[in-house]
């Protein structure tokens, strides 16, 4: 299936989401992260949205991102409640981690015990 190219309302908003991303990293985990890390939250944004995600369209949002003032894209990411939702996400993901991975079960993903 052929993905739609993000038209230029599209890229800004996904620049967006990526800085906001990438602040929220800073923020919450103390480090810059990485260009890979930067590119596969943007390829994953752009599948989300069904646009084409090939590098040069990964490559093109991030180098916008790169543009945007920190305080600008905190600003946006309070305004829209962003990095709460980040946190969440973390949240979540944490709780599923605990139960669903406690007590072996992730060595039983198959039905059986690895042990």
């Amino acid at each position: 299936m052929t993905y739609p190219v993000a038209n230029e309302q599209q890229e800004i908003d996904m620049a967006l989401r990526a800085a906001a991303h990438s602040r929220w990293v800073e923020l919450r985990e103390q480090r810059k992260p990485g260009d890979a890390e930067r590119h596969d939250w943007i390829r994953a944004m752009l599948m989300g949205e069904e646009l084409r995600s090939l590098d040069g369209d990964v490559f093109k949002v991030d180098r916008i991102a790169k543009t945007l003032a920190p305080e600008g894209v905190d600003r946006w990411a309070t305004e829209h409640k962003f990095f709460e939702g980040l946190d969440r996400l973390r949240q979540n993901l944490d709780e599923i981690a605990r139960t669903d991975f406690a007590g072996g079960q992730a060595d039983r993903i198959d039905g059986k015990s690895r042990r």
